[in-house]
Formats: C-alpha cells, sequence, structure tokens
C-alpha cells in the first residue's frame, strides 16, 4: 500500500490511529523515539514476544484485514506514516 497524498493519509489513517489502545500508542511513541524492543519491554513491563503481537496487531489495523490475514503495511510505514500526521506531538 503506497499513500501519496498527506490529505489522503489523514482522511484515511488517522481515525484509525486514534482508535489504537494507549499500549499500542505507547509502544508506536518510544520506537518512534528510537528505542529498540528490549529496552520498551523493560519500560512497559511486557514480553518482547507480547510487543510483536502488538506491532502485527497495528499493522493489520492500518491494511485493513483481518486477525487471520497477513498485513499490508510494515513497521517503518506505520512510524512513517504516523510522523507525517504528527500523530506522537498530540499524545
Amino acid at each position: 500500500m503506497v499513500i501519496s497524498s498527506l490529505c489522503h493519509i489523514d482522511h484515511f489513517l488517522r481515525p484509525i490511529l486514534n482508535t489504537l489502545n494507549n499500549t499500542e500508542k505507547t509502544f508506536l511513541q518510544k520506537l518512534a523515539q528510537g528505542k529498540s524492543l528490549i529496552q520498551i519491554s523493560h519500560e512497559l513491563g511486557k514480553s518482547e514476544k507480547y510487543l510483536d503481537r502488538v506491532m502485527l496487531r497495528i499493522r493489520q489495523k492500518l491494511s485493513g484485514v483481518s486477525a487471520d490475514e497477513p498485513p499490508k503495511i510494515n513497521r517503518n510505514q506505520v512510524l512513517y506514516y504516523a510522523g507525517l500526521l504528527n500523530f506522537f506531538d498530540r499524545e
């Protein structure tokens, strides 16, 4: 999936980003700060495997696929689009 226009990104992705739960938002925010999965795991008191599943759910939500389908967006794209929308500055 490639979205080239910021207005399209805003229109389609902001509603989905706004539905993320606190764990998902915090996880993305810490990734955007450059923290590693191990660091985030320790800070949140969650296992790395759990955080891998959190990222998978985020990617599935943004891809618009069901839980049993593979996501069509990767982790870097999630962070890129969230950054374009200044998602982390609004928290």
